[in-house]
């Protein structure tokens, strides 16, 4: 899962056994103490509905101790 707004290009390599079926969904990310979405409370996720990871390049990304990189859901 990748935040949509985060990305600036999807590569999809051309690997005949990694198979791709890419969608983009609206997630709830943020809840008030009731429970109710916050006005910020939806955000655009990239999706791969199978095993494979997305690889992209990302506008922003933290980088671990262990040298692995995340991105942020918010």
């Amino acid at each position: 899962i990748v935040p949509a707004r985060m990305v600036t290009e999807i590569n999809v390599p051309d690997n005949k056994e990694a198979i791709y079926r890419l969608v983009k969904e609206d997630l709830p990310l943020e809840f008030d103490r009731d429970r109710r979405l916050t006005k910020r409370g939806k955000g655009s996720m990239i999706i791969n509905l199978l095993e494979h990871p997305i690889h992209t390049r990302v506008k922003e990304v933290v980088k671990l101790e262990d040298n692995s990189h995340i991105v942020w859901m918010q």
